[in-house]
């Protein structure tokens, strides 16, 4: 675009004129040919002349040209650079971006950058499983006397009615025993009073009776039947009761352990459960936990390995990109020196500096390696190079940008291969 406020004071037109070099623009020769504009031992005059009045003209080899026409030859084959471009060199970023580039150093880069950000994850995880190693023992401390307490009153199934029905009869031995006695005593007959009729003997005679009605009356006999079979049942249920109540004794050693039992299966019922089951479920939830927490000890033994191997890998990948560097900063500063002599600016010296960089701790390098480039300059002889930000001004960063593309665009360079 052209505005008449460009022309200098007092003239009636400004006048913008450029000879291109196209020997390596066969394409641009073949539609300049086609276009019929003749171009001279590879050289192309182009012309533009804005006058006071507004009009403007272009010219290419000569002839006259729609302005248009300029867009459509040299779109996508002239580039710009200005100096708002160049401020995006300043950055160390960049700088290192542009010499990684020119090296062919991108990819091996990108691996420093990502062994580096799983050595930090590992190295995070390592100090959060030591940061609650303490806690953790004291966890697993805890759960291992649970388990333990559990484990040692080795619990059954149906124990606790068992137990309670054996401490029951301990508990009331004389009771039972006596009782069942009288009761032995009242179906059998009692030998301290014979006079006194048992119940055996009651329904015996009750029985012999209605055996002598059933004489008299045939429907009787199946009732005098049943009652002979009664008289049995008692006597055997007698027998059974007098055996009973002799096995039936006390035994003050046997209720003590019961009742310790007891004792201690309701702490447990307390603790962790009202049932059997209940108590066995969170014995298991326990014990799941405590290999959890046993193996945190291996998990940090294996990040621990996983570390010094990741850590070993990626100080040889930093190594590797730092020889790298170094010998495409050479390479780099050499170009861009002969560029900017290209560039009027025979005297300018152009150096590539790498600054150490420590990693953090426990990473043998920062997230893009070693080093940080960094661009030093100078403009006139004599001058010591320093730091491009500081010291090249706004058009000697210009030169410096449009020096830099040049070099990058000729050089295409190849990834190296790696090295040790």
């Amino acid at each position: 675009r052209a505005s008449a406020t460009a022309i200098r004071e007092g003239a009636d037109q400004a006048v913008v004129e450029a000879v291109f070099r196209t020997d390596r623009l066969p394409e641009l020769e073949a539609e300049l040919a086609e276009r019929g504009f003749p171009v001279d031992d590879h050289e192309l005059v182009v012309r533009r002349t804005l006058n006071k009045s507004g009009r403007s003209r272009a010219q290419v080899g000569g002839g006259l040209v729609p302005i248009a026409t300029l867009a459509e030859l040299f779109a996508g084959r002239i580039e710009i650079s200005s100096q708002h471009q160049s401020q995006g060199l300043l950055r160390p970023e960049i700088q290192s971006r542009v010499l990684d580039e020119f090296g062919g150093l991108g990819e091996r880069c990108a691996r420093v950058r990502t062994g580096v950000a799983a050595l930090r994850a590992l190295v995070e995880e390592i100090a959060r499983l030591r940061e609650d190693a303490e806690e953790r023992a004291r966890r697993e401390d805890f759960l291992a006397f649970q388990v333990g307490e559990i484990d040692d009153a080795r619990l059954e199934e149906s124990e606790v009615e068992q137990i309670s029905a054996e401490h029951g009869r301990l508990v009331h031995a004389e009771r039972l025993r006596s009782e069942a006695d009288a009761a032995a005593a009242r179906l059998a007959g009692d030998p301290a009073r014979f006079e006194a009729a048992s119940a055996t003997d009651l329904v015996g005679e009750v029985a012999r009776l209605v055996e002598g009605l059933a004489e008299l009356d045939a429907t009787l006999k199946p009732l005098a039947e049943r009652l002979w079979v009664a008289q049995t049942d008692l006597g055997d249920a007698a027998a059974e009761l007098e055996r009973y109540a002799a096995a039936v004794e006390a035994d003050p050693a046997r209720l003590t352990r019961l009742e310790e039992r007891i004792a201690q299966i309701e702490r447990l019922r307390r603790k962790y459960g009202v049932t059997t089951d209940e108590i066995l479920a969170y014995r298991e939830k326990a014990a799941q936990e405590l290999a959890v927490l046993g193996g945190s000890g291996e998990r940090l033994h294996k990040l621990e390995s996983e570390r010094e191997a990741e850590f070993a890998r990626v100080e040889r990948e930093a190594t590797a990109l730092g020889k790298g560097r170094r010998r495409a900063g050479k390479k780099l500063a050499a170009a861009v020196g002969a560029a900017l002599a290209e560039l009027a600016m025979p005297t300018a010296h152009f150096e590539v500096a790498l600054q150490p960089v420590e990693g953090a701790p426990g990473i043998p390098c920062g997230p893009n390696g070693a080093e940080a480039p960094e661009f030093l300059f100078s403009a006139n002889a004599g001058e010591s190079p320093r730091s491009l930000r500081r010291v090249a001004s706004g058009g000697e960063l210009s030169w410096v940008f449009l020096a830099l593309k040049n070099v990058l665009r000729r050089a295409a360079p190849r990834p190296e291969e790696p090295s040790d």
